[in-house]
């Protein structure tokens, strides 16, 4: 069914009011409609990726960790819709987020839909000369009676011309040299002058969208368990991370996957527990041997441009213990993996994984393997020495 057909049965739970426009479905998970009279597009996609708000905001942590989220989301994002451009055009792009200090994120924010948390997200997605695109976001984590996920109702616009609100803040300041801040530029009191800009359209489609009655729940709501998750596949349990999510993804029979995403579409950081279904004789050398040889591998799964180290760390509880920082590319992006390979007596293998795109530090990947790493037990007993194969007593 598409999704415009669970929209209207009810079978994702949340009922959404939109214009009645002309639209067409762009695949079973996404449905378009185009808005020419108002210079804009909305666009609803279903994401299988659970969306992980909770509901306690008084968590300053977690809450910080999910704004970093949203920051690091955005920002990749749109270093994949500049290189798509650049690829397009033949011409780099001048891009905004050479600049550290600048963000991508206009607004931010928590609401609520009829007792359940969602997120409302201003953004550009791109931001360079001749070319800007500004999404208005509502991001709503699905029950978890519904199959969990989540439904992103957005609103996009596009210019083909560039520069125009800052050069009214330029005039304002009296200074045609001095950049005016972002903050000056994206004033919700310039878009009164501007309504045509694409931050105007969005954000008052935005405002629009939050009205009351606009998107409601269907049902009530309730979240995904936490706490330790057992996990049947690989024969071990663990907590994960604060914003990791459980999902089901076609993997290996002896893998589970957790998700941290907040936007739909490539989830944005990823954690896998993986139970290598050979075991190794050998000790810590055979182990890097086996990394090396299970990472290069995945140029037969569509990985492509493959860079692994192998190379032993200090042993877990006197499992022998190897680190890899894998880099490869899939669909034309650039990714990371940081792998902890642990080595048990009896030769089972486990590996604790975390991924995310190229432009994440990889410490925030060595902190999500170690977090993870604090709560990792092994559920089934651990056998006898493994014997090489030619060893027979």
């Amino acid at each position: 069914m598409t999704l415009w057909g669970s929209l209207h049965d009810d079978s994702l739970g949340v009922r959404v009011e939109l214009p009645d426009l002309p639209g067409q479905p762009a695949g079973d998970a996404q449905h378009v409609l185009h808005d020419e009279g108002g210079g804009l597009s909305w666009v609803l996609t279903h994401s299988p990726f659970p969306v992980d708000l909770r509901d306690e905001v008084a968590d300053a942590l977690f809450e910080d960790l999910l704004f970093q989220d949203i920051e690091d989301s955005a920002r990749a994002e749109m270093r994949m819709e500049h290189a798509r451009i650049a690829a397009e055009t033949g011409a780099p792009v001048q891009s905004r987020l050479d600049d550290p200090r600048w963000s991508p994120i206009v607004s931010a924010e928590r609401t609520e839909i009829d007792g359940g948390p969602a997120l409302a997200v201003l953004r550009r997605t791109s931001y360079a000369p001749g070319h800007e695109t500004l999404a208005a976001e509502l991001i709503v984590p699905l029950d978890v009676t519904a199959g969990g996920g989540a439904l992103v109702i957005g609103a996009v616009a596009r210019a083909g011309v560039t520069g125009l609100r800052e050069a009214v803040q330029m005039l304002a300041l009296g200074d045609e040299l001095a950049m005016p801040s972002q903050d000056r530029v994206d004033a919700l009191a310039l878009d009164e002058q501007m309504p045509d800009h694409p931050l105007s359209r969005t954000r008052r489609a935005l405002a629009w969208l939050l009205e009351p009655g606009r998107v409601t729940r269907t049902r009530p709501w309730s979240a995904a368990p936490r706490g330790e998750s057992t996990l049947e596949g690989p024969g071990c349990a663990v907590t994960a991370p604060a914003r990791f999510a459980r999902v089901e993804l076609p993997m290996a029979p002896t893998a589970a996957t957790f998700v941290r995403t907040v936007f739909p579409g490539r989830p944005h950081r990823m954690l896998q527990v993986f139970r290598v279904p050979e075991r190794v004789t050998g000790g810590g050398d055979a182990l890097v041997r086996l990394a090396r040889r299970m990472n290069g591998d995945w140029a037969r799964e569509g990985a492509a441009d493959i860079e692994t180290d192998p190379r032993l760390v200090a042993a877990l509880d006197g499992r022998p213990q190897v680190e890899d920082h894998v880099r490869f590319v899939v669909g034309g992006a650039p990714l990371q993996e940081l792998q902890r390979w642990l080595l048990d007596p009896d030769g089972v293998v486990f590996r604790i994984g975390a991924s995310g795109p190229r432009g994440l530090p990889v410490a925030k990947l060595v902190r999500d393997v170690e977090d993870t790493l604090r709560s990792w037990r092994r559920l089934d007993a651990v056998g006898p020495p493994a014997k090489p194969w030619w060893k027979l007593w």
